[in-house]
């Protein structure tokens, strides 16, 4: 697959009307998300707001393979990465 754009979503972004996926080709586009470390701890906030947060993520990284939405999506506990200086930046696969 040749890709055309990788669209990055960040947690506070999880929107299907997203003006980002606006124009989103599943022949030529991806979607990119990430569960991190660093990201929930660089800022206080409350176990129940963290969790309430990854859950989010979780749901909307679903709902874009229901929609058979190509997505590459790093889990907590599926990587090693800290944030996202350490996370993959070379092609995507």
């Amino acid at each position: 697959m040749s890709l055309r754009n990788v669209v990055l979503v960040l947690g506070d972004q999880l929107d299907l009307k997203s003006p980002a996926l606006v124009g989103f080709d599943a022949a030529q586009d991806l979607v990119w998300m990430a569960k991190l470390p660093e990201e929930s701890e660089h800022v206080w906030s409350h176990k129940a707001r963290t969790a309430l947060f990854l859950s989010a993520m979780r749901h909307f990284g679903r709902e874009l393979e229901v929609r058979a939405l190509p997505l590459r999506y790093l889990r907590i506990g599926d990587h090693t990465y800290a944030g996202f200086s350490d996370a993959p930046r070379g092609p995507i696969r």
